[in-house]
């Protein structure tokens, strides 16, 4: 049985796996072995907001699209933190218990995605992003190239409706 590599990236496009790659393939072939080498992806992960624009305490969904690498059988698990710029959120996809309530977990293969509903009662503009995200094999929170930017949502007031005594 042949020794078995596992090359882990920490950033997309790095230039030095395929170096790597190369070498272990060399050392391994002068030495007569067979070695098979597994390349293992970053999780990543895209926020959108559906609709983008709702009026005060009207709901709108909070989407995390989620992509994983993970070898193991069944659905892959992520650890994610995202924020609206005040309050930082943590959700463990292999724990409901730390999901906000309403929040509709589904895993499909090596991706899934999390739907949050969020009601918001103050009229603003709210900027929803990441500021954490891992899995099984990259269990430390990775850089920002792995999740995709920010989702915005706008809150209207409510509309107002005067009555004029003629």
């Amino acid at each position: 049985m042949g020794i078995i590599y596992q090359i882990i990236k920490k950033a997309k496009r790095s230039s030095s796996l395929i170096i790597t790659a190369l070498l272990l393939f060399l050392a391994n072939y002068s030495f007569g072995q067979v070695c098979p080498i597994t390349i293992k992806e970053p999780p990543t992960a895209k926020v959108t907001i559906t609709p983008t624009s709702v009026c005060s305490g009207q709901p709108f969904d909070l989407v995390v699209n989620l992509t994983s690498d993970d070898q193991q059988t069944g659905s892959p698990e992520w650890t994610f933190t995202y924020t609206d710029g005040t309050t930082p959120i943590t959700i463990k996809t292999s724990d409901p218990t730390t999901f906000p309530v309403g929040t509709v977990f589904t895993p499909a293969g090596k991706n899934a995605t999390v739907t949050i509903p969020i009601t918001l009662t103050i009229a603003n503009i709210y900027t929803y992003s990441f500021t954490s995200l891992s899995d099984i094999w990259y269990d430390t929170a990775l850089n920002v190239c792995n999740y995709d930017g920010t989702a915005t949502v706008t809150v209207d007031p409510l509309p107002t409706v005067s009555v004029n005594d003629a």
